[in-house]
């Protein structure tokens, strides 16, 4: 049997699921361009089996295509004393395609309730101290 592995959202093999910096369910995030070293991950606290959702999808596959592209041009016209033209232009192109497969996906999403929030804000110093500076960026306060 293979191990089994935890991806946060969809699959990203950019991310190592079994690193300790890598997202887990109910991992609080200061920004979604980087999915990795959320402010709780220190205090995560577990999530109650009433707000989890699970689900299986059996022969899962995934196709992920990517395009690749870029194009470059010059063009130069000439008016002072010499009438005159020219153009050059480049261009490339590349479609590429990964497949992914796996016999069982399980798959466990959950909507946090409003004392889950709270809690894993008490509970983690990170979070507090990042929502106290963005609160006093924006000029409010918590």
């Amino acid at each position: 049997m293979s191990p089994k592995l935890y991806y946060f959202q969809a699959p990203n093999f950019d991310i190592n699921p079994a690193s300790d910096t890598a997202p887990k369910l109910g991992s609080i995030l200061p920004s979604l361009d980087r999915l990795t070293g959320s402010l709780n991950q220190a205090n995560l606290i577990e999530i109650p089996a009433n707000l989890q959702n699970k689900s299986t999808s059996t022969d899962f596959e995934d196709t992920v295509y990517t395009n690749y592209g870029g194009s470059t041009g010059l063009s130069v016209n000439v008016l002072q004393g010499i009438l005159g033209s020219a153009s050059v232009a480049y261009g490339l192109s590349q479609k590429t395609s990964h497949v992914y497969r796996c016999e069982r996906l399980d798959t466990i999403e959950f909507e946090p309730s409003t004392e889950y929030i709270s809690q894993a804000i008490r509970d983690s110093k990170r979070t507090r101290d990042f929502l106290e500076k963005a609160s006093l960026d924006e000029g409010e306060s918590i």
